[in-house]
């Protein structure tokens, strides 16, 4: 019997170590493996992801049909074994949505987004779960008689919580607030109220917890005219300044994604538009909140570009991906990259005039690479993944499929253990399910 056990545990370990092996070997841009689930029928989406500790990596979005849609929280270990699944449905059963994503040193993973409640409003939510699983609270801020919803949840060094979103008295404001990881409870919230309705997209929090927002104003009640907007909370729980940008379209404009960059800035990217029309931007401000520069760009030719993503490099460089409209009428993937002093050095186009391309989400190694998610496809859609040098150079292109037919999806992209990265977004079936996505690929 103790033979049997232990001629047991060496086959175990040798499949172990042969895993191990074979993923060591894959060539760059190898997908290591590929996982579709659904925990009910319906629409199941993982479009946030973040690292684990342990090289296992952390995704959440929405599972369930509407009107009952419900959070998901998944956490995959590195050889692709799911570790656990989880699913939240508010306080009143209504429409749940993930909408931010982080993972502390420990472990411990903190959701945020938004429940309707019996009333028709949304409120805030928070939630916490622990490495293994367990759903240590779940914290719904009422912050107005209106609805409010939380849009962004960052850490600071020390392992803080801090939270980003809008409430609506009205008009509809901006919040940022500060939680405590123990139990959810909210410390200090500061707020930016505009002439018109605000919105957040996005949240930086340094390692010190100072918060930097990003999103847009409206310039005056009702005026249909946004500007886009940061603004600035220390850890303090002071609102310390508010910037606004006007593009030079003249329009719409606004901050959707933000970074923190070195020497104590922070990295902005997103669009100014003008009649349907828009082009990307990007932008440094200092932390006194000196816009030190501005940039946008558009391919030629296109009509409307819009950014999906940003990620800033250790040398202060900047991507931003997103996706352009060219004559033809087929959106293609755009990628463009800033100096830290603002000179764009490059861009890159991926797409035919058959076939389409999104590049949803950007991340950036230590040396500078960039690595970048989405979709490609004509007709059908194909999962996309790729890899960029600093210079620009195309190193590697991944694409991979659910079943003939079906629509693919990445959404979103984290770096993994060293030598790896992952993605997650949505596969669409035949028979109109759709499924949350997690795949793993060798760098």
């Amino acid at each position: 019997m103790r033979a049997c056990s232990r001629l047991a545990l060496v086959l175990a370990v040798a499949l172990l170590c042969a895993a191990f092996a074979s993923e060591a070997f894959a060539a760059p841009g190898s997908i290591v493996w590929k996982k579709a689930a659904n925990p009910s029928a319906g629409s199941n989406d993982l479009s946030l992801s973040a690292p684990g500790p342990g090289g296992g990596v952390y995704a959440a979005g929405m599972e369930g049909a509407y009107p009952d849609v419900d959070i998901w929280v998944v956490r995959y270990r590195a050889n692709g074994t799911q570790a656990w699944s989880k699913t939240w449905n508010g306080p009143d059963s209504g429409y749940d949505q993930a909408l931010g994503i982080a993972v502390d040193k420990t472990g411990d993973v903190y959701v945020c987004g938004r429940t309707r409640r019996a009333s028709a409003n949304l409120d805030s939510v928070l939630l916490k779960y622990d490495p293994a699983g367990t759903l240590a609270w779940a914290k719904v801020y009422p912050f107005a008689a209106g609805s409010d919803e939380a849009d962004a949840v960052g850490l600071d060094a020390a392992g803080n919580v801090y939270i980003a979103g809008t409430e609506a008295p009205t008009p509809m404001r901006a919040y940022t607030g500060k939680v405590s990881p123990g139990d959810g409870v909210l410390l200090w919230a500061t707020r930016y109220q505009g002439p018109g309705m605000v919105t957040v997209d996005d949240i930086a929090v340094t390692r010190a917890g100072d918060c930097y927002v990003a999103g847009r104003a409206e310039t005056g009640t009702n005026s249909g005219t946004y500007d886009a907007i940061l603004f600035r909370s220390v850890a303090a729980g002071v609102a310390s300044w508010t910037k606004s940008w006007n593009g030079p379209k003249g329009g719409h404009d606004e901050w959707t994604d933000v970074e923190p960059a070195p020497n104590g800035r922070v990295a902005v990217s997103g669009a100014t538009h003008e009649n349907g029309a828009a082009d990307l931007a990007c932008a440094r401000y200092a932390s006194s909140g000196k816009r030190l520069w501005a940039r946008t760009w558009s391919s030629a030719g296109s009509w409307t570009d819009r950014c999906r993503g940003l990620a800033v490099a250790r040398d202060g460089s900047a991507w931003v991906a997103g996706l352009t409209s060219l004559q033809e009428g087929v959106w293609h993937g755009a990628l463009v990259k800033w100096s830290s002093s603002g000179r764009r050095l490059f861009s890159r186009t991926l797409g035919t005039a058959k076939t389409a391309a999104d590049f949803e989400a950007v991340a950036v190694d230590t040396g500078g690479n960039a690595y970048v998610a989405g979709t490609v496809g004509s007709g059908a859609w194909d999962l996309l993944a790729l890899k960029y040098s600093s210079a620009g150079r195309l190193l590697w292109r991944t694409t991979a499929g659910f079943g003939s037919g079906s629509m693919d999806t990445l959404e979103s992209i984290c770096l993994g253990p060293p030598g790896y990265l992952y993605a997650t977004g949505q596969a669409d079936t035949a028979v109109n399910d759709t499924r949350g996505v997690v795949v793993k690929i060798r760098r």
